[in-house]
């Protein structure tokens, strides 16, 4: 075909059967309209298809593709940007310019061109033939929206080809305590399930358990070994798990997993309406699920969150993608693993574009002290399917986190405060008999969690190993060492937080801001408790009771019975905590209302409110820059 072919059927308004060279502000919506007569609807959208699938325009997509590849801005956009963002027109020469599109009346018309004039071959040896072009060749430029903003210029050249990258901003999804599916990392022969939180069967194992049994899966015979449990699928990045799922608990988390996969598929949809924000041009967030094992040290689990984003950002950039920042959704104690990540390498703030923070304990939870004491409360379903597969009772918890370096780390640390302010959160209540006892008064580390006071102190050391309580003196100088390594945590993180946070709580559910016994001297309940229980203390699924000297210097006898929850909160993390009361309230929140902790990312009314968050700072960060490009001109 022939330039001069093209020029004498350019037309200089859109006419059917004729050429038409796009202009700065024109849309292939637009120039169908005008070009059909067609009003704004359907009518108007078939005949964009038309125009759109024409074989002579397959010169402004890829030789391969028939409809536009993902990321590809030429002149014939599928009804989405205007010229003007994509190329300028060169109007000296209009049919051989990028932008002189084929307006096909109908499917299958096309012009009737003359081939170009053959000229006579040289004489000698045959030219080699060209090599097909590819995406890498000089004529093929990739541009990124911030050009896109700047005024970009294409030649005229209608080989030249531009490649529109969007910008990918991963959100990775990172679980809390007992969220991440584990399994063992040496086979520990039959029977042993590790914490398959995905697989009904074998957590039914874990039901059935005793606390020996449940020791002996979770940490092995001897003390905690970091390496003993791994996450199933590794956080490997594969197209059979690319999204990371197998790894953390799916009833949790599948469905915000969900629906953030349906925003980003959104996004990559050719076929975008006039009304689409411009964000879902720009930008792709496909979710990815960070698992670890919760057992271990937190700061262990913060390095391995630093790797799996450098594997994550090199697995994008292998695929041609720009990526350089990510999102963070963290749950409960996940959120604690993004700030050791971050309290270990600084420069993870600036590579953070948001992060959400949701039912964070970021100073530990008074919740954990109660679950020691008594075992896990049974508020929710999945609650007590964790409650009857782990911790039913005080003595079960305690073989349990006892003798986890990360479970001990969710103790509230010295800078805990109730919803009231308060710095002592553990209190014993006498009623009118005598003035109440509050703690902690100095560091709760050894005033309370080594503490061997039967009534305040967090454990009773015979439970720390039921499979050998003859070493009960070394298991508790390990716990002691493990209690000492969550102080050094807390210090470490005490004033980490991400410049880009923002706290996602609830409230409207009882939660033990503080822990509570109510004391009576009582000689008619002492009676009673001694002829139900031989023993001073009982381990009950929810309740600890027992009977003893609690007040210094007074040799009373005095019957103690754990209280229920009361303060507000997500019936795990009270509001004081969640909303990072001890940042001094300068992060922004996002608030719901009645959700439990276990199931906020399950709920709708948060999941909804974290994505209108994250659309509202990708289109903050655009307006951001136009305002650079204003101030610049």
């Amino acid at each position: 075909m022939t330039g001069r072919d093209i020029d004498d059927r350019v037309r200089r308004e859109p006419t059917l059967g004729f050429f038409y060279t796009v202009r700065p502000g024109d849309t292939l919506l637009a120039i169908a309209g005008r070009a059909s007569g067609a009003a704004a609807g359907q009518a108007r959208l078939a005949a964009a298809r038309v125009i759109n699938d024409a074989a002579y325009n397959d010169r402004f997509r890829g030789a391969a593709n028939k409809l536009f590849p993902r990321g590809l801005v030429s002149l014939l956009p599928r009804f989405a940007a205007t010229a003007n963002e994509q190329a300028a027109v060169d109007e000296r020469v209009p049919g051989r310019g990028y932008a002189a599109l084929w307006l096909a009346a109908h499917p299958g018309h096309e012009p009737e061109l003359e081939p170009e004039p053959e000229s006579e071959p040289a004489p000698g040896p045959a030219p080699k033939p060209k090599p097909t072009p590819t995406r890498d060749d000089a004529d093929r430029r990739v541009i990124d929206w911030e050009e896109l903003h700047g005024g970009l210029r294409v030649m005229a050249d209608h080989s030249r080809v531009v490649f529109f990258r969007p910008e990918t901003i991963p959100i990775i999804i990172i679980p809390g305590i007992a969220g991440s599916a584990l399994d063992h990392a040496v086979e520990q022969g039959p029977g042993r399930p590790g914490w398959p939180v995905n697989n009904l069967w074998k957590m039914l194992i874990l039901l059935i358990s005793g606390p020996r049994a449940k020791r002996r899966n979770l940490i092995g015979k001897q003390d905690h070994d970091p390496d003993y449990l791994r996450v199933i699928g590794g956080n490997k990045i594969v197209p059979e798990n690319e999204h990371g799922l197998v790894g953390v608990a799916k009833s949790k988390y599948k469905d915000f997993v969900k629906l953030l996969l349906e925003r980003n598929d959104a996004r990559a949809d050719t076929q975008k309406s006039a009304n689409t924000p411009r964000t879902f041009f720009y930008f792709r967030t496909p979710p990815h699920c960070f698992g670890y094992n919760w057992t271990a040290d937190i700061r262990l689990s913060g390095a391995s969150l630093l790797e799996f984003w450098e594997r994550l950002r090199a697995y994008y950039r292998g695929k041609k993608a720009r990526c350089d920042r990510f999102i963070l959704v963290t749950h409960s104690t996940g959120g604690l693993v993004a700030r050791s990540a971050l309290q270990q390498r600084s420069t993870f703030a600036d590579e953070a574009f948001a992060v959400y923070h949701v039912g964070v304990p970021h100073v530990g939870a008074a919740e954990a002290y109660y679950r020691m004491k008594a075992g896990f409360p049974k508020s929710t379903p999945a609650d007590k399917l964790v409650s009857w597969a782990t911790m039913r009772s005080g003595n079960e918890a305690v073989a349990l986190l006892g003798n986890m370096p990360g479970g001990l780390q969710l103790l509230p640390s010295t800078s805990y405060r109730t919803n009231d302010n308060q710095r002592e959160w553990l209190a014993l209540d006498f009623g009118s008999e005598a003035a109440p006892l509050r703690y902690p008064r100095t560091s709760p580390y050894r005033s309370i969690y080594t503490s061997e006071e039967p009534t305040c102190g967090l454990i009773d050391k015979r439970w720390l190993n039921p499979a050998s309580r003859l070493e009960q003196e070394k298991s508790f100088e390990v716990f002691k060492d493990y209690i000492a390594l969550a102080e050094v945590f807390h210090q470490h993180i005490q004033s980490v937080e991400f410049a880009s946070a923002v706290q996602v709580t609830s409230q409207g559910i009882p939660t033990p801001d503080e822990v509570r016994f109510s004391c009576t001297s009582s000689p008619k309940e002492i009676r009673k408790f001694k002829r139900r229980h031989p023993g001073k203390e009982r381990f009950n699924r929810g309740k600890f009771e027992g009977i003893g000297q609690v007040r210094p210097g007074d040799d009373t006898m005095w019957y103690v019975e754990l209280e229920g929850r009361e303060g507000e909160g997500d019936a795990t993390v009270p509001i004081s905590v969640a909303s990072g009361h001890h940042f001094g309230g300068k992060f922004p929140r996002i608030q719901v209302q009645g959700v439990p902790h276990a199931d906020m990312l399950k709920d709708t009314r948060c999941q909804q409110e974290i994505l209108d968050s994250i659309e509202d700072r990708l289109e903050r960060r655009i307006v951001g820059f136009e305002r650079m490009l204003r101030r610049k001109a």
